[in-house]
């Protein structure tokens, strides 16, 4: 009789161990997936592939910056100028990487009911292979003023 009741201990001690096991394995898997809500990422680049930023203003021409042959920025539009390279590198950083605080929309058919389908302000951030990324900013009105 006593026999049994170690067996059947020993049963429910496997049993429950068994149990903590998967448990914990859930939950490492779980810890492993990144949250739903971490802030998505709008623009992921390198900032030594940036070759030109444009930026403009609504209501001003457009301000360009690019590397010139010897990876120095220089102002090409208005007009041409040097630049503070401290500052051009740091305006480059910045617009390396880009977060949100939320997704609204992956792939917006309408941008106006974000602000966006006249921005207050766009930056073209182009890469040394030629690719070019439009980031828009909009403003507190929808559609512009």
């Amino acid at each position: 009789m006593q026999g049994r009741g170690l067996t059947l201990t020993a049963v429910v001690l496997a049993i429950l161990a068994g149990l903590l096991w998967w448990s914990n394995r859930e939950k490492a898997k779980e810890a492993a997936k990144p949250p739903a809500d971490v802030n998505p990422k709008i623009l992921a680049l390198t900032g030594s592939d940036i070759q030109k930023l444009e930026l403009k203003k609504r209501g001003f021409d457009a301000t360009v910056i690019q590397k010139n042959g010897s990876g120095k920025w220089q102002m090409t539009a208005p007009e041409t100028y040097g630049v503070d390279q401290e500052t051009a590198n740091t305006l480059s950083s910045a617009a390396t990487t880009v977060n949100s605080d939320r997704l609204v929309d992956e792939k917006p058919t309408d941008l106006k009911q974000f602000g966006l389908d006249h921005p207050f302000i766009e930056v073209d951030i182009t890469q040394k292979n030629g690719k070019t990324n439009k980031l828009l900013i909009g403003d507190d009105a929808p559609g512009g003023s």
